[in-house]
């Protein structure tokens, strides 16, 4: 075995490197690496799911109303969930004979485009249609990727939280607004890394603190502004001096804050309780390499991003976890194992090379199946034809140069500007049509209709009334249209927030934008400070990290940090 393979991305021409583990699981799973960079082969799976770009249409077999990610002018038939999880169709209607004189993609593909495609997934939920890749979640509005929350709004990834909007990556959170990578807060707003935090607004990388204002780097503090430690009076006035229910003070407060945080030593990456591990945001991981929002009991995994929950040996692959293990060049497949250049495969295994296929075992090359097993291009064998058959198969991709592949960009039902790749890998349509994506031109969002200009709307929320519901804005970035919502208005007003100027995505994005790229420069720990490790002069130590050297914050490494934080 090869310690390490340099490449050259055939997409994007950069180099890399795949390293001995991820080597060593491409041969354990029978593969042979693509020759794609971690970032575009992500960014492609990425490119096959539509998770916040929601449509009214008519489902095609009950013909009600209902929400979809597919576009209602969309080439293939989409029933609602009630539907396509019924009796009421043969997922094996379409099935056919594989033919070896053809190449095996162009062949998934035909079969692709006659299946019938699921609305969306939004499963166990009240009150909460505008949803989806969601579970038991109850009067939420606009909540992707999010399970068992509450009256939780225009959020991605809020887990068991309540009455929470406009946030990215929520667990246990109470009462917060624009927080990202938060747990365990309540009446936090305008934060980031911060845990167990309670009553502050304008934080970064705090825990257990309560009552505290554009802070950083603080533990177990209270009445701190800025920082400095103060009296409960001195706070409460200095406190009052912000009145966040105002837009223009909390642009104020966000200019300042952000010089302020510049001032801060910044840990190189945050990782919790990890050995042997390389990336950003990993927490109970050991052997991760090259991975992203990775947590808990997690082994051996490589080039892998939002994953964990007891994930095993899995290589190039995203939006995975809870028991998953042998995976590669797969995405959306939770639950799952053994499962090779699949998506939105859940509670299945051994799958090769599907779509939308699930509590199922054995499949080579189907498209929305549920409880089947043993079948090959919707097709049903039995289980010694289909041993022998998905071998040929293979063989066949191996001469054709498809095995170890990803479905070409080309079969995606989504237009690029659709899907979650544009929120983390944000293209003009021009470059996506160059990286061979496709792009959906229907104006999912309408221009022109604004009733009011945001400049008409009182700054401060306490001043707006209910009428503001009858009014239509148009987005400050995108100039898309956008409406408040009744729940929405209240919730602003319970937590003393002003009103957007932006329509949900485009306040997505920015919100993206404060975590760092998906990729790792090498780079050395930038303290001067005296400490044991290092008596004088500058820290030593190098490491990986996702600031590029260019970056204006102070990166630290972990010793250094700890010194001067803890």
């Amino acid at each position: 075995m090869m310690d390490s393979m340099e490449m050259k991305c055939t997409e994007c021409g950069s180099n890399f490197v795949y390293d001995e583990q991820s080597l060593a699981l491409y041969q354990k799973m029978g593969l042979t690496p693509s020759g794609v960079c971690f970032l575009c082969s992500t960014r492609h799976r990425l490119a096959f799911r539509n998770d916040s770009v929601l449509y009214p249409r008519v489902c095609d077999l009950c013909k009600k109303q209902m929400v979809s990610v597919f576009a209602p002018e969309s080439q293939h038939a989409v029933y609602c969930q009630t539907c396509w999880w019924g009796d009421a169709w043969d997922p094996f209607e379409h099935g056919r004979d594989f033919d070896f004189n053809r190449p095996f993609f162009e062949q998934f593909g035909d079969l692709f485009i006659k299946t019938k495609k699921l609305s969306l997934l939004n499963l166990n939920s009240t009150n909460s249609e505008y949803c989806n890749y969601t579970v038991g979640n109850k009067n939420c509005y606009l909540l992707i990727g999010g399970d068992f929350s509450e009256d939780t709004y225009y959020s991605h990834y809020a887990m068991h939280s309540k009455e929470c909007m406009d946030t990215y990556w929520l667990s246990h959170c109470e009462l917060c607004f624009e927080a990202v990578d938060c747990d365990k807060c309540y009446n936090v707003s305008y934060a980031r890394y911060c845990s167990g935090c309670t009553d502050c607004a304008f934080m970064y990388d705090c825990s257990g603190c309560t009552d505290c204002f554009g802070c950083v780097n603080l533990r177990n503090k209270s009445y701190c502004f800025f920082n400095e430690q103060l009296t409960r009076e001195e706070y409460k006035r200095r406190r009052g001096e912000y009145k966040l229910s105002n837009r223009a003070m909390v642009e104020k407060a966000q200019k300042e804050f952000e010089a302020f945080k510049l001032k801060q030593p910044h840990i190189f990456a945050k990782q919790v309780n990890c050995q042997e591990s390389s990336g950003d945001n990993l927490a109970g991981c050991n052997s991760a390499r090259n991975c992203f929002d990775v947590y808990f009991e997690t082994t051996a995994v490589s080039d892998v991003f939002l994953a964990g929950w007891r994930l095993n040996d899995v290589v190039n692959a995203n939006h995975i976890g809870h028991g998953t293990e042998l995976c590669a060049q797969t995405a959306f497949c939770p639950s799952s194992n053994r499962i090779i250049g699949s998506l939105t495969t859940f509670n299945s295994s051994e799958i090769w090379y599907s779509y939308d296929c699930h509590n199922s075992n054995s499949l080579f090359g189907c498209s929305s199946m549920r409880k089947a097993e043993f079948a090959i291009l919707n097709k049903q064998y039995t289980k010694n034809e289909f041993g022998i058959l998905k071998d040929k198969i293979i063989s066949h991709m191996k001469e054709t140069g498809e095995w170890g592949k990803i479905f070409p960009k080309t079969l995606s039902p989504f237009g690029y500007n659709e899907t979650f790749a544009n929120l983390i890998f944000p293209l003009e349509k021009k470059q996506a049509l160059q990286f061979g994506f496709k792009w959906n031109d229907h104006d999912y969002g309408t221009h022109g209709k604004e009733t009011i200009k945001i400049n008409d709307v009182p700054l401060d929320i306490e001043e707006v009334t209910d009428d503001i519901l009858k009014e239509m804005f148009a987005c400050e970035t995108c100039g898309k249209n956008f409406k408040i919502i009744p729940q929405e208005l209240k919730l602003r007003k319970k937590l003393g927030v002003p009103l957007p100027i932006k329509d949900f995505l485009c306040r997505a994005k920015d919100r993206l934008k404060q975590r760092n790229p998906l990729i790792l420069h090498h780079r050395q720990c930038m303290c001067t400070q005296k400490h044991e490790h290092h008596a004088q002069g500058r820290c030593s130590y190098e490491f990986e990290t996702t600031y590029t050297p260019d970056r204006p914050e102070m990166i630290y490494c972990d010793a250094c940090y700890k010194k001067e934080v803890y």
